[in-house]
C-alpha cells in the first residue's frame, strides 16, 4: 500500500520545501494542491513547470495526485 501527504499542510512554504520534507521521509509519491500561493500552475512559465518536474524528478517522487482548487464545490445562487 502506498501513502503520501498532501501539499496542502504547506500552503505557507515553497513547493520544494514540500518536495524535501517528501524525499526526507522516505515516501515516494506526492498530492500536489495546485493553488496559490504555492503552486498556481496558471501563474507558473513553461520553464518554472519544467523545473518543478526536473525537482520532482530528482527526488525520485511520483506525482499520485494533482487536486486542483474547485471553485465550483462552494454554494452559488444561480439566477
Amino acid at each position: 500500500m502506498k501513502f503520501t501527504l498532501m501539499s496542502y499542510h504547506y500552503l505557507r512554504y515553497p513547493i520544494r520545501k514540500y518536495l524535501d520534507k517528501m524525499e526526507r521521509v522516505g515516501l515516494d509519491g506526492i498530492d500536489i494542491y495546485c493553488t496559490g500561493p504555492q503552486l498556481n500552475p496558471f501563474d507558473y512559465s513553461l520553464g518554472a513547470l519544467i523545473q518543478l518536474n526536473r525537482d520532482i524528478r530528482d527526488r525520485h517522487l511520483t506525482p499520485y495526485v494533482l487536486t486542483a482548487e474547485n471553485w465550483l464545490i462552494w454554494p452559488h445562487r444561480i439566477s
